[in-house]
């Protein structure tokens, strides 16, 4: 079928229809009469522009479209990233809906408008054209050039979510290599050298429900944590200094380990962003 028809089944612009077949979404037949090209479409091409179609319209890129046309296996991930987007971007238009229906239209001027936004957009970036100035194109930047900055920006956010992730993880992990650790020692040396048992099976109970809370994105078990292991410090620095003075090997190895993991935990939970990106996104899901 010519492309008339095609516009008229899919509902799609001859231009749009165009630009989608310059960038590889479709292959229709082409012959070539007198140095002009015409274009054949199947029934075939009208589904895949219509598939395109939709995938635009949910929000994914060309390139992302494209590679998932070539590589069924690159599906998950580019469906992982765009799902990542949405919730990025629902964050911040919920985050402005909220102040627009607070907003007191009566008598509301230029500067007060500026002021209720500026907390709920003070994380959104400004234009690219605002930016990036380019006199020779209205924009600053193509809609690809755009679109795949946007792309790479929320490829980023979802890279960082998953690196916090895994980072919850192995402090999970480490936590309960320590709490074992403490659990023996307590046992071994009867309390003299450390907490007691009860103590230690509390502290062990007080840590399994922090990470439970950590990893389900509650960002006041990081604060909590962040207390904890400031207090560790504080603490377990003078007995290690008493330990080594006394000749206790075993028991000064091991308050050197709890030491410096939490300086570990302290530094990490409070500088890492990946951490704090992995909880806002825990946040918003649940």
């Amino acid at each position: 079928m010519k492309i008339k028809e095609v516009c008229q089944r899919t509902g799609l612009t001859e231009r749009t229809v165009r630009f989608y077949v310059e960038k590889g979404l479709a292959a229709p037949d082409c012959t070539y009469q007198n140095g002009r090209e015409y274009r054949k479409y199947s029934l075939e091409d009208v589904t895949r522009l219509e598939q395109v179609a939709v995938l635009r319209r949910a929000g994914f890129s060309i390139e992302e479209i494209a590679s998932m046309q070539h590589s069924s296996e690159a599906v998950p991930e580019i469906a992982s990233a765009w799902r990542a987007r949405l919730v990025q971007m629902t964050k911040f238009n919920e985050s402005l809906l909220n102040v627009a229906q607070e907003l007191d239209l009566s008598g509301l001027n230029f500067s007060t408008l500026a002021m209720k936004l500026e907390a709920a957009s003070h994380t959104r970036s400004l234009p690219a054209s605002d930016i990036d100035i380019n006199f020779g194109r209205l924009d600053g930047e193509s809609k690809e050039e755009r679109e795949k900055k946007a792309a790479e920006f929320y490829e980023k956010q979802t890279r960082m979510v998953s690196h916090g992730e895994k980072m919850v993880f192995i402090f999970i992990f480490c936590s309960a290599l320590r709490d074992i650790l403490a659990i023996v020692s307590s046992i071994i040396s009867g309390g003299d050298y450390g907490s007691s048992l009860g103590s230690t099976l509390v502290g062990v109970i007080i840590d399994v429900i922090l990470y439970i809370m950590l990893y389900q994105g509650y960002n006041w078990s990081r604060i909590i944590l962040l207390v904890f292991s400031g207090l560790g410090l504080a603490t377990s620095l003078p007995g290690l200094f008493g330990l080594y003075g006394m000749g206790i090997p075993w028991a000064s190895l091991l308050i050197t380990m709890f030491f410096f993991y939490d300086i570990a935990l302290f530094l990490i939970l409070f500088l890492s962003k990946d951490i704090r990106e992995f909880l806002d996104y825990m946040k918003s899901i649940r």
